[in-house]
């Protein structure tokens, strides 16, 4: 299987780094969207965990050209994690693959934060005609950020993903949750199909959120809710299976190709 790996430039300079895995004659570029390290949950991860590297090779079997990346703060990407910026890194990513492949539409599939993320940039950029988003937040509040502010920084810091440089504190940092809210960018939506994938089990992202961004988006969504499934839905064979089924329905048409209008934005 062929991986062209590549760093782009967010607009404010920090460096991405993705993988793309293209697949001659496919008629859609799916790209998938990481969720928030956990530094406060000991990984489980077996050594035959291929990570979010094997679920891109899995859409790539499937006849999707695919593409992985880590959002700003996060693996090899350069700066720090800020999640009100991720829209950012993301747009730069659709960006680099447009230049790439000339291709102007493309499937975003998010997970929890990156799910997020990926909404956020759905209400200002048409580029993202497909939007998946699996276990994610409509927004921060239900984490104990300004009750325990002092913590996630230190934890944060701790793990290597707030790095040497950080211009900001404890205080400034917690704020840019809050500037995470998509349930506006959700009703404004440029995406053509909505698809919303949760788990009733979930215990870090409540499924209330999941019925918050269907009744944002309207009846343009579709919400799959599965019983018994938790959060990790990159781990879940039935979540995987579902978002699988979804990228299988989706028409194979030079619609994906059509030139959108985008907008700017920060």
């Amino acid at each position: 299987m062929i991986v062209e790996q590549f760093t782009t430039t967010a607009a404010d300079g920090v460096p991405i780094v993705v993988a793309h895995y293209p697949v001659a004659g496919s008629a859609d570029t799916v790209i998938i969207a990481h969720g928030l390290p956990n530094p406060f949950r000991p990984s489980n991860a077996k050594d035959t965990d291929r990570g979010y590297a094997g679920l891109a090779e899995q859409v790539a079997s499937a006849g999707h050209s695919a593409a992985i990346f880590n959002f700003r703060g996060t693996g090899e990407s350069g700066g720090h994690v800020q999640v009100e910026r991720w829209p950012d890194d993301l747009a730069a990513v659709l960006d680099a693959l447009q230049e790439r492949t000339g291709r102007r539409r493309f499937v975003v599939a998010g997970f929890s934060a990156g799910g997020n993320a990926a909404i956020r940039l759905a209400a200002r950029d048409e580029r993202v005609a497909v939007l998946i988003a699996l276990a994610a937040p409509s927004s921060f509040r239900f984490l104990p950020l300004d009750a325990a502010h002092e913590e996630f920084f230190q934890a944060y810091k701790d793990a290597g993903l707030i790095r040497p440089g950080f211009e900001g504190d404890a205080e400034s940092w917690i704020a840019g949750f809050g500037q995470a809210d998509a349930l506006d960018a959700m009703a404004g939506c440029r995406a053509e199909r909505v698809v919303l994938i949760h788990g009733r089990a979930d215990d870090t992202v409540p499924v209330s959120e999941a019925r918050l961004l269907a009744d944002a988006a309207g009846p343009k969504a579709e919400t799959i809710l599965l019983d018994g499934v938790g959060h990790r839905l990159r781990r879940e064979p039935r979540a995987v299976a579902a978002l699988m089924a979804t990228l299988a329905a989706l028409p194979r048409t030079e619609k994906m190709e059509r030139s959108p209008q985008k907008d700017g934005g920060g």
